[in-house]
């Protein structure tokens, strides 16, 4: 990744008003906000790794270090997947031209369905413990996290199955990745469901 090229940029966003589109060209500010969120998520990897490390230290214990860990975890695949989707990167000749599979499964699948599963996972154990009193132990505690799990791996294989003309591609001329307005819509339901399972 390195600086945009301006002429290029110009081309696509001619390009993109032939068809109707409004389109942004990627700047040096784009480059500098991923180094600086890049500088961020490096200085919480230090802190994670220095809670994993210390993990059995009573403050920290309680803050549960592993399900912060895995919430860490998804918060990189979602930024990650956000650089691709909003465009602040050039796709063309890397691994972000893969739209389903960075911009669905890391992005919304792992990242923002992940962090809802962690999340509504601590939520539901700090319940479980002081409000009811009971272990965190078990199927019975995990059976909930587990078939949210399955429903997302479920949605994400069934919409993998589909034809990227009516799901997400890649847009050559534009260096986009492009979703069909009806799979964006299936997106933006289970996403919200997910956020409903949180707040449940």
């Amino acid at each position: 990744m390195g600086f945009p090229d301006a002429a290029f940029e110009q081309q696509r966003v001619e390009a993109a008003a032939l068809l109707n589109m409004r389109l942004d060209a990627r700047t040096r500010g784009d480059l500098a906000v991923i180094v600086l969120l890049a500088a961020v998520y490096f200085i919480d990897l230090v802190a994670v790794a220095f809670m994993l490390w210390n993990r059995k230290y009573p403050p920290l214990k309680s803050k549960g270090p592993v399900l912060m860990a895995a919430l860490f975890v998804c918060s990189v695949f979602w930024f990650i997947g956000d650089i691709q989707v909003n465009g602040h990167a050039q796709l063309a000749g890397s691994a972000l031209t893969d739209c389903r599979g960075i911009g669905f499964w890391v992005r919304v699948l792992l990242g923002i369905c992940g962090v809802c599963a962690v999340v509504a996972l601590r939520s539901y154990a700090l319940h479980q413990v002081f409000a009811l009193n009971l272990p965190t132990r078990g199927l019975r505690f995990y059976l909930p996290f587990l078939v949210y799990v399955a429903c997302i791996l479920v949605y994400g294989i069934v919409a993998s199955a589909l034809s990227p003309r009516v799901s997400a591609e890649y847009v050559r001329a534009l260096d986009i990745c492009r979703l069909d307005e009806p799979f964006k819509i299936t997106i933006f339901v289970f996403v919200w469901v997910s956020c409903l399972f949180v707040a449940l």
